[in-house]
């Protein structure tokens, strides 16, 4: 009689215990969904009233994003096809505008640039990141702006052009040596990686006075280290 009565003790205590957390737990998830649920309406109006398309960017986009399955311009390439070329989402907590028109992207780029002095990502705290142009913030973005646009003047980049030309060259014949290999029976080349490397053959030769040839000499320490730069997972 006594085992009986100390089991169901213990059977209705695992209850009791099972029943708080899974009440705690569905508590959780119902006040997720709820405040999800209000602040998409509220961003869904914010756009509204400014008659703007409102893009609802689905978990499961987010999920691949992080988990790299799909890449972000792709899912923001059909955002484009079924919210329109200007829509708004909301990103990192903050709503932005996402702009697919190149006359409005020229516009923001040339004669309202220096309306547009923030960006989405703040490491002013950072001595080293927070210096970088692209991600200084208000006065100190355009001081950065001032000491670097000469840089880019008519006349300097007038002065380009030859190491331009000569990336060019260096280009065409990579396409040609490629295209006409005999092993390579398909006849398929990857233009992705070839533009990738005469993109860092101008910016090696433009910024560093070196000659390179990203494309066969992908084992050069400044073409190592680039790709780690720019690689996902750096």
């Amino acid at each position: 009689m006594d085992v009986l009565w100390d089991s169901a003790q213990h059977l209705a205590q695992y209850l009791a215990t099972h029943y708080l957390i899974t009440s705690l737990v569905f508590g959780v998830i119902f006040f997720i969904i709820k405040y999800y649920r209000r602040d998409d309406s509220k961003i869904r109006k914010h756009w509204e009233d400014r008659n703007i398309n409102a893009a609802k960017v689905p978990w499961s986009q987010l999920f691949s994003i992080l988990w790299r399955k799909e890449q972000p311009e792709v899912l923001m390439m059909e955002n484009v096809h079924k919210y329109g070329k200007i829509y708004g989402i909301k990103s990192l907590g903050k709503t932005s505008v996402v702009c697919a028109k190149p006359d409005i992207i020229s516009l923001v780029l040339s004669k309202e640039f220096t309306s547009f002095t923030n960006r989405t990502v703040k490491l002013d705290s950072d001595p080293i990141m927070g210096n970088v142009i692209q991600l200084a913030v208000d006065d100190q973005w355009k001081r950065l702006r001032a000491i670097v646009s000469p840089t880019f003047s008519t006349g300097k980049l007038r002065k380009m052009r030859p190491f331009i030309d000569d990336c060019l060259h260096t280009l065409t014949n990579n396409l040609d040596r490629l295209s006409s290999d005999k092993s390579n029976t398909e006849r398929v080349v990857d233009m992705k990686r070839v533009f990738s490397a005469y993109t860092m053959e101008v910016i090696i030769q433009v910024a560093f006075g070196t000659k390179v040839d990203a494309l066969i000499d992908e084992s050069h320490p400044i073409i190592v280290n680039a790709k780690k730069l720019l690689s996902r997972d750096f």
